[in-house]
């Protein structure tokens, strides 16, 4: 099996902004992680841990994000014992969940970001860059390949606003 790289480099990365949480509501991304098979089926995907995820994200160290591998496709993030992310793992949507022999397919992995993150030092929005957590892919004889996916918390701040009225537009690409 092989992992199939992006033809941009980033592109498997996920960027949530915690600007983007509306009241109580979460946000998230998801991007595609694309596998070849190989000779074999590839019948199995999961993340391998939380080691490439960061714990110290204000840049004061006393761990404020406490990482937790659900099973194999879910992880859960707390800040003082609340879940404010969640990173899931989706197989393939065709064929039961495999990539048969031969073929490209694809996995999904999504960011849900449902509460607020401590902010870094700093003025302005930070962007926190909570490491990596890998996909791995493995076939029916138990040969495997590893899929990084980088994970991006744009960490807002608070701000004044005026009686005037006020419309912001954000514009970035992914």
């Amino acid at each position: 099996p092989e992992y199939v790289e992006p033809a941009e480099p980033g592109d498997d990365d996920l960027l949530v902004d915690e600007e983007d949480i509306p009241g109580d509501d979460a946000i998230d991304e998801a991007n595609d992680i694309t596998f070849d098979a190989g000779s074999d089926d590839l019948i199995d995907f999961k993340f391998d841990g939380t080691d490439g995820l960061v714990t110290d994200i204000d840049g004061v160290d006393n761990g404020d994000i406490t990482w937790t591998q659900v099973d194999d496709t879910t992880i859960i993030g707390e800040i003082n014992g609340e879940t404010a992310i969640t990173i899931t793992l989706t197989p393939p949507a065709d064929n039961n969940g495999t990539i048969p022999a031969g073929e490209t397919g694809n996995v999904s992995v999504d960011v849900t970001l449902t509460g607020p993150f401590p902010h870094p030092e700093g003025q302005g929005e930070n962007s926190v860059d909570l490491g990596t957590v890998n996909v791995i892919a493995s076939d029916q004889d138990g040969d495997s390949t590893i899929a990084p996916v980088q994970v991006t918390v744009v960490d807002d701040v608070p701000m004044a606003i005026s009686d005037v009225a006020m419309f912001t537009y954000r514009l970035w690409s992914l």
